[in-house]
């Protein structure tokens, strides 16, 4: 995984969820990034995390802060955490951008 295709995923996402009305954009950002390969399957989860550490740790941080806002425990495993690290940072980037363009 690239950092270019990561972009290119925010990208397409929040494009289908601009069809939507307000409230509705955002709860088929929660949907849609729930049910992402790169949420669900853990090496996918990994390379998304190992990635964006090389170039958008901000990102990396806004993930675990809404981690700890949610009162996820480590004690799941790590391979669980690196999908809800990878649901954080899809969700907060398609979030982000959303909010720009609306």
């Amino acid at each position: 995984m690239t950092y270019k295709e990561y972009k290119e995923e925010v990208e397409s996402i929040v494009l289908d969820a601009k069809e939507q009305d307000y409230q509705d954009a955002y709860d088929y950002l929660r949907e849609t990034i729930d049910g992402h390969e790169w949420v669900i399957y853990y090496s996918q989860a990994w390379d998304l995390v190992t990635m964006l550490r090389n170039y958008d740790t901000n990102m990396i941080s806004q993930a675990e802060d809404y981690l700890e806002e949610t009162g996820y425990s480590i004690d799941k495993g790590i391979n669980a955490l690196m999908t809800q690290l990878a649901y954080s940072i899809l969700l907060n980037a398609c979030q982000n951008e959303l909010s720009e363009e609306l």
